[in-house]
């Protein structure tokens, strides 16, 4: 679950088969906008694109909560409510050193977590400080996840709305939306 949290939270601030970019544009505009791209085509755009998108090095804290769960096909009642609580519970911190490498050429990792191969973005839009985005991964057992995107970034911090939906069969389909953001609080510890 924190793993979901911290891909959806981290995602805040991130060409492809039928993309509208080229790198060169990219370089150009500062402006990224793919159609149907895997994350090593989001990374190359979002990289070319890095005076649009640049964080300053140091100590980040990222928080991230879920602010709404829904089971459908679960019962009401007690199990409902407990697995709802479980996953509604206090917001997930990480505080995290981003080193002056990272911080020049951020890749789809700050967003999204490693990239496993099994998630491609429908869409990634991402100007003037603003994202967004709707990234489609297949589970491990065979369901899918949507995650729609929303949020907007600076040098120092971002704020993310993710909705998220999993698909399964009974209660293993879940919809979440969740809340990220971060900032930088100071340089990092040695």
């Amino acid at each position: 679950m924190t793993r979901i949290l911290l891909a959806a939270a981290a995602l805040a601030l991130l060409t492809g088969c039928n993309s509208e970019t080229t790198v060169e544009s990219a370089e150009k505009t500062g402006k990224v906008s793919l159609r149907n791209a895997s994350m090593g085509e989001v990374a190359a755009q979002t990289q070319a694109a890095r005076t649009a998108m640049k964080f300053t090095p140091g100590e980040w804290r990222t928080t991230a909560e879920v602010t709404d769960v829904d089971i459908p096909g679960m019962p009401a009642g007690a199990m409902k409510d407990q697995a709802m609580g479980m996953m509604k519970d206090a917001p997930v911190t990480v505080t995290h050193c981003v080193t002056p490498e990272q911080a020049e050429r951020p890749g789809t990792e700050m967003f999204t977590g490693k990239n496993d191969g099994s998630c491609r973005f429908e869409k990634f839009d991402m100007a003037d400080g603003r994202i967004d985005a709707v990234m489609l991964c297949d589970g491990p057992q065979g369901g899918t996840m949507r995650n729609a995107m929303a949020g907007s970034f600076t040098a120092d911090s971002f704020t993310m709305q993710s909705e998220m939906k999993i698909a399964g069969e009974g209660p293993g389909a879940v919809q979440m939306k969740l809340r990220s953001e971060g900032k930088r609080v100071g340089d990092c510890k040695s």
